[in-house]
């Protein structure tokens, strides 16, 4: 992928899931649905056809626990 694709969909997908803060946290300090998004990230960037969630709904109970 081109440098300039890349840092462009970057962009997009840090200002649209809203993780400008959290961009220097080492992942064992992320919350569970901060890693889930990265890795939502990860996937999407390359602009996947198909892509497999394994248990996509798991943070839903730990939302609605607190």
């Amino acid at each position: 992928m081109p440098d300039k694709d890349y840092k462009e969909r970057m962009s997009d997908f840090i200002s649209m899931l809203d993780m400008e803060g959290f961009l220097d946290t080492p992942v064992r300090q992320s919350s569970l649905g901060l890693r889930m998004k990265g890795e939502a990230v990860a996937a999407f960037i390359h602009h996947a056809k198909i892509l497999f969630l394994d248990e996509p709904t798991i943070v839903l109970g730990y939302c609605c626990e607190k």
